[in-house]
């Protein structure tokens, strides 16, 4: 009954890259450093970003198998909640 939810949320999260929420943190990140080490700090967070990316997706089996598709979704829900305070505080 409820099998439309994940679909949406897929559609939801890839319409928000489109319109332009995914480079947002790279674009800042540059700001954040001295111009003396702009181009090193914004270089680490480029490789990390995309290290993460890269590790999301090849975790993504493994995940659901261990943790079926609505455990998964529920630890995705999760550390996004974790995500919200910090960010709001640090």
């Amino acid at each position: 009954m409820y099998g439309w939810i994940p679909l949406v949320c897929l559609m939801v999260s890839q319409a928000a890259v489109v319109v332009g929420a995914n480079p947002v943190p790279y674009i800042l990140s540059i700001e954040y450093f001295p111009t003396a080490i702009r181009t090193q700090g914004s270089s680490i967070c480029y490789t990390f970003g995309t290290l993460a990316g890269v590790a999301a997706l090849q975790l993504y089996t493994p995940m659901l198998e261990g943790m079926t598709q609505t455990g998964l979704y529920a630890f995705y829900a999760s550390v996004c909640a974790l995500g919200i305070p910090f960010a709001y505080f640090v």
